[in-house]
């Protein structure tokens, strides 16, 4: 009697070329900045922001440093650079994809972000990705109403990726999608996503828990972390054009795995697909030696989807 199954996923090729980029930035040579502006000052001092070298591993990164002590810059405390010009005008799709470090992240009440889209007329920005109590979360600021999603714990000194997906609307025709380490965690369509159309890129802190008026909420004296891989999409790109990881393609993204043992269906979903062609099931006695017992034809058109789809096999 066969005891396990295993779903196997075979891919028409292995390997992607980015395509549809607006920038890519990795940081590395004699003008890491390039795409960014520092001109605005969105940092208080020599030590805020600086190229320095991967703290795990080979290449350079940015480094941004920011301390309780420091001067109020813009109203906060704040280290961040600004992509050049209005990246995001109303109307417009993009996609962005990078690589944080966070180096001993210790758990704060205090509030702050690591990345944002601020407004062009200078209200709460309406999209930032946020650290408070160890949680890190995408916060959407519309009218100056917060709404919070929560991506997970916080995880000190290792490298992890994000990739956010964004039409950008006053309307509600808007998308928000955002993985973290290549899992979806926000899936949001038909919303509104600007409070009053367009939207810049700043990248780096703005710890405003260090400012009047809630100076004192928080427990921490200096936050450090390093950034990497940046990449930004127009409406045409894809998760693995911006995905910071190698252009070794994982041809699909998860939804779920499951078997169902009343109808003995294997049960299964992807949430992305690039370049699928099939699944093949496959049986073991021992879990060593593996036969393919059936072969199931990917639903996405010409093998790509960026929209979830079910399978199901009945064995």
């Amino acid at each position: 009697m066969k005891k396990l199954c295993l779903l196997l996923l075979l891919p028409i090729c292995c390997w992607s070329q980015r395509q549809n980029l607006l920038l890519e930035a990795t940081f590395d040579g004699s003008n890491p900045f390039a795409g960014f502006t520092l001109a605005n000052g969105q940092y208080c001092c020599s030590y805020s922001i600086n190229q320095v070298t991967n703290p795990q591993g080979p290449g350079q990164v940015i480094k941004y440093d920011l301390r309780s002590t420091d001067a109020i810059v813009s109203s906060s405390l704040r280290a961040e650079i600004q992509l050049q010009g209005n990246d995001a005008p109303e109307s417009s799709e993009r996609w962005y994809g990078l690589q944080y470090y966070l180096q001993n992240y210790g758990t704060d009440p205090g509030p702050e972000s690591i990345m944002q889209w601020h407004d062009v007329d200078g209200s709460c920005p309406p999209l930032s990705l946020q650290v408070q109590g160890g949680r890190l979360r995408i916060t959407q600021c519309i009218d100056g109403g917060n709404t919070h999603n929560d991506l997970g714990p916080v995880v000190s000194n290792t490298w992890f990726s994000i990739v956010a997906h964004i039409k950008w609307t006053t309307g509600n025709t808007g998308i928000i999608q955002v993985w973290r380490d290549g899992q979806r965690l926000v899936n949001k369509s038909n919303i509104r996503t600007n409070s009053t159309g367009g939207s810049y890129f700043k990248l780096g802190i703005n710890k405003w828990s260090w400012a009047p008026p809630l100076v004192g909420s928080s427990n921490q004296t200096q936050r450090i972390f390093y950034i990497d891989n940046f990449r930004m999409g127009n409406q045409n790109a894809s998760y693995n054009d911006v995905a910071p990881f190698p252009l070794v393609v994982t041809p699909v993204i998860w939804g779920y795995f499951r078997y169902n043992d009343n109808i003995k269906t294997l049960e299964w979903a992807t949430e992305t697909e690039q370049n699928n062609d099939h699944f093949e099931v496959q049986e073991s006695d021992d879990g060593a030696n593996w036969t393919t017992i059936a072969s199931v034809a990917s639903k996405a058109i010409d093998g790509n989807s960026n929209s979830t789809i079910t399978y199901s096999y009945q064995l």
